[in-house]
Order: structure tokens, then C-alpha cells, then sequence
């Protein structure tokens, strides 16, 4: 086993990956990542592309985020749209910000500190 596949592996069993959106980069993304044997957690608006996670429980979980989501041209042509990109942002940053805040709630009043 080289020094790759060892890393990998440490990866493996340390890392849990979200991939939020799963259009055709986010399925393969999805693909890959469960073939190297990470956990996995996808979410889709679209529940036909079977996503297994919410963008609540990514954020909560998974130290690495993947953002899969459509850029489409807007209207006049001139500037790619990326309010759909923007908007995720925005829903894992205030989940973040709840989080962070909740843990240093939780280490101020702990007993144990």
C-alpha cells in the first residue's frame, strides 16, 4: 500500500463529504466519492434524484461541501445567474453561524471547563 492509498483510507474512515445538488456533476461527484469509500450525504430540491440528507444535516455533518448547482446565462445573456449558488451559501453560512454560536454557548457553561 503506497502513501496515497493510506492517506485515502484515513480519509475514508475520518471524513463525511456533502453534496448539495445532483444534477450530472453531483452524481458523479456522488459516484466517485462513495467508490473511494467516503460517507456521503447528497441533498436535492428535486426528490426524484434520491437525495439521502437535507442541507440542514450536511451542514451539521459533513466537513466537506461540494456545491453542484446550475449557473444558468440570465435573461439578457450577458452574466451567468448564481442566485441558486448564492442562496445555498447563505443557508449553510446562517446554519454555520448557529452552530458556531450554539458550541460556544455550550463551552462557556460547561461544567467540565
Amino acid at each position: 500500500m503506497n502513501k496515497l492509498d493510506k492517506f485515502e483510507k484515513y480519509l475514508s474512515e475520518k471524513v463525511t463529504i456533502g453534496v448539495v445538488g445532483l444534477g450530472i456533476l453531483g452524481k458523479q461527484h456522488k459516484k466517485f466519492l462513495n467508490k473511494k469509500g467516503f460517507d456521503v450525504l447528497t441533498c436535492d430540491i428535486d426528490d426524484s434524484k434520491e437525495p439521502n440528507s437535507s442541507i440542514e444535516n450536511i451542514d451539521k455533518y459533513a466537513d466537506i461541501v461540494f456545491l453542484c448547482l446550475p449557473t444558468p446565462k440570465k435573461k439578457n445573456g450577458s452574466n451567468l445567474d448564481i442566485s441558486i449558488l448564492e442562496n445555498a451559501i447563505k443557508k449553510l453560512h446562517e446554519r454555520s453561524e448557529e452552530r458556531r454560536v450554539g458550541k460556544e454557548c455550550r463551552s462557556r457553561w460547561s461544567p467540565y471547563h
